[in-house]
C-alpha cells in the first residue's frame, strides 16, 4: 500500500513513468533472479518483499503512460491497457503452472525472461522525450462538442 500509494507517484514525478516502467522491468528480472537463488527462509521473505515492492511501481506507471498519450479516447486507451494487464494475470499463471510441471524453476527463470523482453521493448519504444500529454483538440471535433 505504501509503495503504490507514495512511493509510486513520488518515484514518477521525479524520473516520469518511462524510466519507472524500464527500472521496474529490470529490477523485477532481477528479482525472479534472486528469487530462484534464495535458500533460506529469511532469503526467501526478503527477496519476495522487494520483489512486490519493485513490480508494485510498475501497474500505476504503465497506466500513467498510457493514459497521458492515448491517441484514441483515452477511456478506450485505459480499457485496452486494463485488458492487457488482466490477460496477464490470467495468463501468467496458468503458463507458469504448466512449466513448473516440467521443472519448479522454470516459472522464475521464465518470469525473468519475460521482464527482461519488456525491458528490451520499452527501451526501444518508450523514449522519456517523449512523454507528453496526448494533443488536446477543440471541443466542437470531440462527439459532445458544441
Amino acid at each position: 500500500m505504501i509503495g503504490r500509494g507514495v512511493l509510486t507517484g513520488w518515484l514518477t514525478q521525479w524520473w516520469g513513468e518511462a524510466v519507472v516502467i524500464k527500472a521496474s522491468q529490470l529490477a523485477g528480472a532481477a528479482g525472479f533472479v534472486l528469487l530462484l537463488l534464495a535458500d533460506t527462509y529469511v532469503t526467501v521473505l526478503l527477496t519476495t518483499g522487494l520483489f512486490v515492492l519493485i513490480t508494485t511501481f510498475l501497474r500505476p506507471a504503465i497506466h500513467s503512460l498510457t493514459s497521458q498519450r492515448a491517441m484514441i479516447g483515452q477511456g478506450a486507451a485505459m480499457g485496452l491497457s486494463s485488458s492487457f494487464v488482466s490477460l496477464g494475470r490470467v495468463a501468467g499463471p496458468i503458463w507458469a503452472g504448466v512449466i513448473f510441471d516440467l521443472n519448479p524453476n522454470y516459472p522464475y527463470i521464465c518470469g525473468a525472461a519475460i521482464l527482461l523482453l519488456g525491458f528490451v521493448l520499452s527501451a526501444i519504444w518508450i523514449v522519456r522525450d517523449q512523454e507528453v500529454a496526448a494533443p488536446e483538440y477543440p471541443l466542437s471535433n470531440t462527439p459532445f462538442g458544441d
